[in-house]
């Protein structure tokens, strides 16, 4: 989808979107205990899961906005479900052990998925769970296996969420279980929401020492029956940049002070890029993006801890990048760090790519609402905020 804006000043008040990490924790752990969550958004990475629960035999009434789940269907002996993960490596890194710890005698999965989801892949828990037959085959990967308690060596160093998926799995074994970090786990605000859904679950962990985790075995989920999404701070910061911009003033409600999200100081992390030059995203790289367009429009910036950029669903700091230049933007990147400079921002030279990417395009078009300009590929935003476009036109934005 190919959109083009004009020239628009964007104001008044909106409601943050629900937090899609949250939700994808939330309707695990509904299925888990047989009830309910309200608030979603119908975000493709979010029918993802769904999806996927559905495929292990969870019921599931949904309606848009709320998931509701009746009871479990066990798993036929000897059988091969496919588990549509779409582009959401979220849906993906969580549903494995789940489907593991669920899996009956004999059961095959087959995950399925984006290219770029496929090419990302999945090398920690293939080191992780030995036990495990992954394979790679033409239409995606296909699985084998049980996840049984014990102990677990895992390198959680690209991703927070291979130990997400564990911490919520390893509770349905019988046995006690230890999971033991290789290395220093990144995102550990991410994590931080899985222990908040968890205790909301009545689900017991224990932290040993900051990389040994025991998840006692024999486990139940106790969500309550009806369990709300709260605000998500990563996609509201995607709104916040309009405040950045000079005539702007967006109302931003619906979020929690008292989050366990990371992306929470967001604003923070936005007005430290502007007065002091440079900010740390090590612990908030979905905020990359955005903090590049922050440093573009106030003229220069350095943004450090950028490596992880590179294996999100777009080379985020490439193409970024490539996309700031047709504004007039010079980059230098370096391996966990990039300097922009724009002394002289223009309309952009070019109709720009959105790279399939979510993030990318919700970061571009704030400049086109200054310079005006079009976008293709702007239909990506579906993955994790579907009504972005019609959220932007209610505060003023004018594009077609």
């Amino acid at each position: 989808m190919k959109l083009t804006f004009c020239k628009s000043r964007v104001a008044g008040p909106v409601q943050a979107p629900p937090s899609k990490s949250y939700a994808h924790r939330l309707l695990i752990a509904a299925a888990l205990s047989g009830g309910r969550v309200d608030s979603l958004a119908p975000s493709e990475d979010i029918l993802a899961t769904i999806d996927c629960l559905h495929a292990l035999g969870f019921e599931i009434r949904y309606d848009g906005k709320c998931a509701e789940f009746s009871r479990h269907q066990d798993m036929q002996s000897d059988c091969r479900i496919v588990l549509p993960c779409r582009e959401s490596g979220s849906t993906m890194r969580f549903i494995i052990p789940l489907a593991l710890a669920l899996a009956g005698k004999g059961t095959e999965f087959l995950i399925t998925g984006s290219d770029r989801l496929l090419e990302r892949g999945i090398a920690p828990y293939v080191k992780t769970l030995a036990n495990v037959n992954f394979r790679y085959v033409a239409d995606g990967i296909l699985m084998s296996g049980h996840l049984d308690s014990g102990d677990f060596i895992l390198d959680a160093s690209s991703s927070s969420q291979y130990l997400t998926g564990l911490m919520m799995a390893l509770p349905l074994c019988t046995g006690d279980s230890r999971i033991l970090l290789e290395n220093e786990p990144v995102s550990r605000g991410y994590l931080a929401i899985t222990e908040d859904v968890l205790s909301l679950a009545g689900i017991q962990l224990k932290w040993q020492n900051e990389r040994q985790l025991l998840v006692p075995g024999g486990q139940h989920y106790c969500l309550s029956p009806t369990a709300s999404v709260e605000g998500d701070w990563t996609n509201a910061a995607y709104l916040e940049i309009y405040n950045f911009i000079d005539g702007n003033r967006v109302c931003i409600s619906g979020l929690r002070n008292g989050s366990a999200q990371g992306d929470r100081i967001c604003r923070e992390l936005m007005s430290q890029l502007v007065n002091e030059g440079q900010v740390d995203i090590s612990e908030n790289i979905d905020l990359g993006p955005v903090l590049f367009t922050l440093a573009a429009l106030k003229g220069k910036g350095c943004i450090k801890g950028t490596g992880r950029l590179a294996i999100k669903e777009s080379d985020r700091v490439r193409d970024m990048i490539s996309e700031l230049e047709a504004f007039g933007v010079e980059a230098q990147v370096f391996e966990n760090e990039v300097e922009i400079s724009a002394p002289r921002l223009h309309a952009p030279s070019r109709t720009l790519s959105g790279h399939n990417d979510h993030r990318l395009v919700m970061a571009l078009v704030p400049l086109l609402t200054v310079f005006s300009g079009s976008i293709d590929g702007a239909d990506a935003v579906r993955k994790s905020f579907p009504d972005y476009f019609e959220v932007l036109a209610k505060l003023g934005a004018e594009y077609d």
